[in-house]
């Protein structure tokens, strides 16, 4: 230390000098001093204030924060750099380490628990959509149904009515039906002649025998009204019988048209195709033109009517015959088809009470049931009127024909 303030002095004394001496162009000479220098003993001085900086003292207190545990110098001591003063005791910076980490940990798990709570709203997000879809299916399929009620119960309206017209137009054609009866009769018809049901028709109507011959077209009122006139014509009946008039066999098996009643018309033509076995005395060579004065109902075209009303009698009998071959298939198709309409309705009607099936598949299924009977009384109604036509076509002579 001692040697450091001897340099110092010396540095000063060269440095005052310098300064004494100032350039010029022509220097002057001066004389010069010569300075010894010697050594000596110096007293050195703690206070050395103005001179220099004072060297690092030792401070009572630390420049940091902290609890001094101890203090590890003299107040007011000469200290040198890297030296130990005091020893702090860590425990409130770990403390407060600990106080961080724990707000760490703290943080993170408000960050997990955040997370999670995103993840599950996102979730609840997906679910509030998909009920909300789901609300809304329910009441589109809820309006759906409210229009699907009253669309079938329209229906079922329009079902209701129009049986009611059906029932009231019946009503009319019976009552009507029952005053042609009376006035063909001349007198009331007893009500146990009468049919209660259609369904009993045929057994007021006698069956169609098999085998029925073409002879009980002669009972019908146009031939017999023709003939009259061939009569009065001084025509020959039983020769224009054996002439325009064939004898075949109108039914065959089942009561249907037999093959021989087919061939007397050509098809969808209505023209005469006799078979060659029927002969036709009036027109052998003009044999039987003195029985027949032929020229003369030629004339009145009486020949031509009563040709005309067999060919008509052959064909209507032809037409009610194959009517009456179409309509008991379609007869029973229509029974299998209530049957199934019924048996639906039955399961229908079960589902509904258990609560497997809703009740508007059960008025449907009973619907549909009505209107599979209302076409069977339909057919049964066909039935009933071919019966009654081939009656009519026949001349009623089908009981006579049985007796035979």
């Amino acid at each position: 230390m001692r040697s450091k303030i001897i340099l110092a002095c010396l540095v000063f004394t060269l440095a005052a000098c310098d300064q004494s001496s100032s350039p010029s162009a022509t220097p002057s000479l001066k004389e010069v001093g010569v300075v010894t220098l010697k050594t000596e003993p110096v007293t050195l001085s703690s206070d050395l204030s103005g001179r220099t900086v004072a060297v690092m003292a030792s401070e009572v207190r630390p420049q940091v924060d902290g609890i001094i545990k101890t203090r590890l110098f003299t107040e007011g001591a000469e200290v040198s750099a890297g030296q130990v003063l005091y020893q702090i005791d860590p425990a409130s910076y770990l403390a407060a380490y600990d106080t961080a980490k724990a707000a760490l940990q703290n943080v993170q798990v408000s960050v997990k628990s955040a997370r999670l709570k995103a993840q599950r709203y996102v979730v609840l997000a997906k679910e509030n959509g998909v009920s909300q879809q789901d609300a809304d299916d329910a009441q589109t399929s809820y309006q759906q149904a409210l229009a699907n009620v009253a669309e079938k119960t329209a229906a079922l309206e329009t079902l209701y009515q129009s049986a009611r017209a059906d029932v009231a137009q019946y009503k009319t054609t019976v009552a009507q039906d029952k005053n042609a009866l009376d006035l063909l009769v001349g007198q009331p018809v007893p009500t146990n002649l009468l049919p209660t049901a259609v369904a009993t028709l045929p057994q007021v109507i006698k069956a169609v025998p098999v085998g029925l011959s073409s002879d009980v077209l002669l009972n019908r009122p146009d031939v017999l009204a023709t003939e009259h006139k061939l009569k009065s014509a001084n025509a020959n009946i039983g020769a224009a019988r054996a002439a325009f008039f064939p004898s075949v066999t109108l039914t065959a098996s089942g009561g249907v048209g037999s093959s021989a009643l087919s061939t007397l018309l050509s098809e969808g033509a209505g023209i005469w195709s006799f078979a060659p076995a029927i002969t036709l005395p009036i027109f052998d060579g003009g044999a039987n033109q003195a029985a027949l004065d032929y020229s003369q109902a030629q004339k009145n075209g009486y020949i031509a009517a009563y040709e005309k009303a067999i060919q008509t009698a052959f064909k209507e009998v032809a037409d009610a015959l194959a009517r009456k071959a179409t309509i008991q298939e379609q007869l029973a198709a229509q029974q299998a088809y209530v049957a199934a309409a019924q048996e639906s309705f039955e399961l229908a009607q079960k589902r509904y009470k258990q609560g497997i099936d809703t009740y508007l598949n059960m008025l449907d299924a009973q619907r549909t049931l009505y209107s599979a009977q209302a076409s069977l009384i339909t057919e049964q109604q066909t039935q009933a009127n071919n019966m009654i036509t081939l009656y009519k076509v026949l001349g009623g002579g089908i009981s006579d024909a049985s007796k035979d």
